[in-house]
C-alpha cells in the first residue's frame, strides 16, 4: 500500500458532539461549571471591558497573545493579569472538551470503519491533527488495543514504565503516528527542563491539573508547575518551541512521502497560514480528497482549497457518509 495521510480538523470531532471553534465560547458559557467560577468571572470581565456585541475566540486570543508574547500591559491589565486571563480561557476550553469526550461511547460507531482502516494499515498511514482533543486517540484505544499511539517526538510519561514515543518503533511496538501540530490537552510542558509529559494511558486532559514536574523535583528538588502545551487559535501563533519544531518537521515528512492526502473537516482558516505554507511546499503530485459538510459546498472554504491545490476531489456529505 502507498503511504496515505489524513489531516483532521474540527469537523472530524463534530459528529461526536465536540464543539467547532466558532461555538466554543457559547458552549463554555452555556455549560457553566461552578467549580471553576473564578475562571468564568475572569473571562467575562475581560470580554465586557474590551469587546462589544460581536467577537469570536480568535479575536480574544489575538489580544491576549499579543500582550502575553510581548510581555506588556494591556490597558489596566498588567502582564501577569493577562497571563491569568489567558490561562483561565484555555482552562475552560479544556474543561468543555473534557466533558464532551466523556460521552464519545455514544458516537464511537460512527468512527469504527475509519479507525479500523488506519489501524490495519498503520505502517503506511499517518494522522495529522489540528485539534486539541484526544478523540482519535481514545478511539484507537477502543478499537485497536494492540497499537501504540506515536506522537512523533520525545515524550516523558506520568507513568514510570513510559516508552518515549520516538522510541516506540525501535522498541518493537506497533506504532500509529498521530502528529498534533497544535498540541494536545493531554500534554504538559515544563518551562524549566523543557520536558513534555504526556498521558497516553488514560489519555485524559492532564492540562487541567496542577502538576509539578516530577523530573525537576527528583533531580533538582525544584517545585516547577507544568504548563499546558497547546497552540491557541490566533494569528500570532508561536512555533519556536523545540518540540513543536520536531512535530512540524514530522508533519512535513509524512505529507511529503504520501501519495494520497485526505482532509477531514478542516476549513483551511486563514489564521493557519503557517500550515498552509507547509502544505504548499509538499502537496505537488498528490491525490487530494477533501471531506466537508454540506454547508461548505460553494463556500469560501471550497474556493480556498481549489485556489491552493487546484484539482481536488470533494465530498460534501460530512465524515459520516464520505468515508
Amino acid at each position: 500500500m502507498s503511504k496515505e495521510v489524513f489531516i483532521l480538523g474540527a469537523g472530524f470531532s463534530y459528529p461526536a458532539k465536540l464543539p467547532l471553534q466558532t461555538k466554543l465560547l457559547d458552549e463554555i458559557f452555556e455549560d457553566k461549571d461552578f467549580k471553576y467560577l473564578e475562571h468564568y468571572e475572569s473571562i467575562e470581565k475581560f470580554i465586557e471591558q474590551f469587546f462589544q456585541t460581536h467577537y469570536d475566540l480568535e479575536d480574544i486570543f489575538t489580544v491576549l497573545d499579543r500582550a502575553y508574547l510581548s510581555e506588556e500591559h494591556f490597558s489596566n491589565y498588567k502582564w501577569l493579569d493577562i497571563y491569568e486571563v489567558r490561562k483561565s480561557l484555555i482552562f475552560l476550553i479544556i474543561n468543555i472538551l473534557d466533558k464532551k469526550l466523556i460521552s464519545i461511547e455514544e458516537y464511537r460507531d460512527i468512527y469504527q470503519e475509519f479507525i479500523e482502516y488506519i489501524c490495519s494499515n498503520h505502517q503506511d498511514i499517518a494522522v495529522i491533527s489540528l485539534n486539541w482533543d484526544t478523540l482519535v486517540e481514545k478511539l484507537i484505544k477502543r478499537y485497536c488495543q494492540n497499537k501504540m499511539i506515536d506522537y512523533c517526538f520525545y515524550t516523558y510519561g506520568i507513568e514510570t514504565d513510559h516508552i518515549s514515543h520516538i522510541n516506540l518503533k525501535a522498541s518493537g511496538k506497533e506504532n500509529l503516528k498521530i502528529v498534533k501540530i497544535h498540541g494536545s490537552i493531554n500534554w504538559l510542558y515544563c518551562p524549566n527542563c523543557q520536558r513534555v509529559v504526556v498521558d497516553d494511558i488514560a489519555i485524559e486532559s492532564i492540562a487541567k491539573e496542577e502538576l509539578v514536574c516530577p523530573y525537576c523535583k527528583q533531580y533538582s528538588d525544584l517545585e516547577i508547575s507544568l504548563e499546558n502545551f497547546i497552540i491557541t487559535p490566533t494569528i500570532l501563533k508561536k512555533f519556536d518551541n523545540l518540540h513543536l519544531k520536531y512535530i512540524w518537521n514530522n508533519a512535513f515528512i509524512e505529507i511529503q512521502e504520501a501519495e494520497k492526502v485526505t482532509f477531514i473537516g478542516y476549513s483551511l482558516p486563514k489564521a493557519d497560514y503557517e500550515f498552509m505554507y507547509l502544505l504548499k511546499k509538499v502537496m505537488a503530485n498528490k491525490s487530494i480528497r477533501v471531506i466537508l459538510a454540506q454547508s461548505d459546498s460553494g463556500s469560501e472554504v471550497e474556493k480556498r482549497y481549489r485556489s491552493l491545490f487546484g484539482d481536488v476531489e470533494f465530498c460534501f456529505d460530512g465524515f459520516e457518509k464520505c468515508f
